[in-house]
């Protein structure tokens, strides 16, 4: 496996109560930076939410989707971001223009998480913002949900031009049996502040984030991607949906609609023979 790639890492402590995940997601940071043009404060907060968000993808081992929406009050404005098995992130935020430090572009707001598995079953939670930093949002979210120990950080560095071009992150949470207090002395101080500096592969990250956990049973990676999974045929659904009267008033009046996926940016278009043939489908559906 690439040491560079976009992965995802999670283990259990050999001789403590304590599972821990680490991630790279430096690669589809950028491709979300470059697609919503973001730098500085966007650039991060976008970073910690897709990286947090990947995280916690090892709570369940059913899960099929995971969905987050940063509702904040300041001029970061709303965050948006879905991880879907096996490894496909997506996210974009409403102030994509913000420059200045997270936690003043969010202020006050809510978080909200639903989790949902392969069937369609789906538990969704919310909660107020606390730390205002988006990851630590995240973490205060599983403390309250799942009522355990919890620890969540996202490490953004090496910024160009206004955007990172080393993007991990690091949770740790306790298990059932675990003694309060002994996950504040698991994990270093370095990795609460968020100074400490990856260097090399996701275990020596680990290691160096969590040194109180000792040897650590890997269970297994998962590579990670940017990826939408939106597509003409989706949009040609959506649009289906409107119904033939809709669709017949968009002809008679010339209207050919574009669809900007707000996930990617892609813009779809829909030129008027493509209404036609839709209002034919569902006039031959019935």
């Amino acid at each position: 496996m690439n040491d560079t790639a976009d992965t995802l890492m999670r283990g259990i402590a050999a001789d403590a109560p304590f599972r821990i995940a680490v991630v790279r997601t430096s690669t589809l940071v950028q491709e979300a930076c470059r697609v919503h043009a973001l730098a500085l404060g966007g650039a991060e907060a976008l970073a910690r939410a897709l990286t947090g968000l990947s995280l916690m993808a090892v709570m369940d081992k059913d899960w099929y989707r995971l969905s987050a929406q940063w509702i904040g009050r300041g001029p970061l404005g709303t965050i948006n971001v879905d991880v879907r098995s096996p490894g496909s992130v997506r996210g974009y935020l409403t102030g994509g223009g913000y420059i200045g430090p997270v936690s003043a572009g969010l202020e006050g707001g809510t978080l909200s998480v639903i989790r949902q598995k392969e069937g369609g079953q789906y538990a969704q939670g919310q909660a107020e913002l606390v730390s205002h930093d988006v990851d630590g949002d995240l973490e205060g979210w599983m403390r309250q949900s799942d009522q355990l120990g919890t620890v969540l950080r996202v490490l953004v560095h090496d910024w160009v031009e206004g955007q990172p071009r080393s993007v991990t992150g690091v949770m740790v949470q306790e298990l059932p049996g675990a003694d309060r207090g002994d996950l504040e002395g698991a994990v270093s101080s370095s990795l609460l502040d968020r100074s400490l500096t990856p260097q090399g592969l996701l275990e020596e990250l680990a290691a160096s984030a969590a040194p109180g956990l000792g040897t650590i049973d890997w269970l297994g990676s998962t590579p990670l991607a940017w990826d939408c999974g939106c597509s003409a045929a989706r949009v040609e659904r959506g649009v289906k949906l409107l119904g033939v009267a809709e669709i017949d008033e968009m002809i008679s009046l010339g209207e050919e609609p574009e669809v900007r996926c707000e996930y990617c940016a892609t813009v779809y278009r829909m030129d008027l023979a493509a209404l036609r043939r839709l209002k034919a489908e569902l006039l031959a559906a019935g």
